[in-house]
């Protein structure tokens, strides 16, 4: 206990240190960039200068920083989807090449009633960020002087959007698309999840030629969530059975990444390695023909359910 209160006091008297010697303005900067980094709000940082003993800072404080080194973070954003971009426009010989890149969106909050969402396009040579964007349904410096009925005042407006939150993903993602494609970066395959509307919609304005792959982690997903639905007809379909065959069905699509017939002749063998029986399976993954004392642990059973299986596979 003495270490702990030990180490404890060292860490509140460094704190106290750097807070003097930063300033209390420059010490402000530092906790917003370290509070966006951190994806945490005001009265989390609160929080942790109570614990270091130190005063805490204000909500007030905190966005008149924001204000001051926001455009900052953002042009430095940009620079840096600049230069991926133009480090995606060159394959490892020197040659200008069409590359490939993922794109998925989110929102602040589940639900279609979230008031903002996000977008971000990813390079496949540079596993970096190539493009962002973001749409806001709501300003409160807007809000509130229509709330009372007066003229807002000059201030940076960060609202763009005026539809449903579901319509935001299609709508970033063209906007980030746009962009890359106005820096010169052609786009021959679009990695993304199931939601046709977006890729219609790009292939459409941007890139005719356009061809789509699904993101692996969404089908993986998707899968799984039509297992879970049987659960509730085959009582016998535990949690763990599932997460087995995700992870089977996830092994299938990775090692086999390139050959569409392998991907499908591991998926078409899984029901069958489901249930014991392993004549279509492959030594490659199967331990039950590598190893003849090995006692498959997640076995189904059933002629209902491994028809039900089937149906979910096909």
């Amino acid at each position: 206990m003495a270490d702990g209160q030990t180490d404890g006091r060292t860490i509140q008297n460094n704190a106290s240190i750097a807070l003097s010697l930063l300033g209390r303005k420059q010490a402000c900067c530092v906790s917003l960039l370290a509070m966006i980094n951190a994806g945490v709000g005001e009265s989390q940082i609160s929080a942790i200068f109570a614990e270091l003993n130190l005063p805490g800072i204000s909500k007030t404080a905190l966005k008149a920083r924001e204000r001051e080194i926001g455009p900052s973070i953002e042009s430095v954003a940009e620079i840096s989807c600049t230069t991926a971009i133009q480090q995606e426009m060159k394959d490892p010989t020197g040659d200008h090449v069409e590359t490939d890149v993922s794109a998925d969106g989110a929102w602040q909050k589940r639900g279609s009633n979230s008031l903002s969402g996000h977008v971000t396009v990813i390079g496949k040579l540079t596993k970096k960020c190539v493009s962002y964007s973001v749409a806001k349904k709501t300003c409160r410096t807007c809000k509130v002087a229509k709330r009372n009925k007066i003229k807002a005042k000059l201030h940076s407006c960060r609202k763009n959007w005026n539809g449903s939150s579901k319509a935001m993903e299609p709508f970033l993602t063209s906007t980030c698309l746009q962009e890359v494609k106005q820096k010169g970066l052609n786009i021959e395959r679009l990695t993304m999840d199931g939601d046709s509307t977006t890729f219609t919609r790009v292939k459409r304005s941007l890139f005719p030629e356009l061809k789509k792959s699904n993101d692996k982690n969404h089908i993986v997903k998707n899968f799984g969530n039509e297992l879970y639905k049987l659960k509730s007809k085959h009582k016998s379909l535990s949690n763990n059975n599932i997460a087995h065959i995700q992870k089977c069905f996830s092994y299938g699509i990775s090692q086999n990444k390139g050959s569409t017939h392998g991907i499908k002749t591991s998926l078409d063998a899984l029901p069958s390695h489901m249930f014991n029986e392993h004549s279509s399976c492959s030594p490659t993954w199967c331990k039950s023909l590598r190893d003849e004392n090995y006692r498959q642990a997640h076995i189904l059973q059933g002629p209902e359910l491994r028809k039900d299986f089937q149906n979910v596979i096909h």
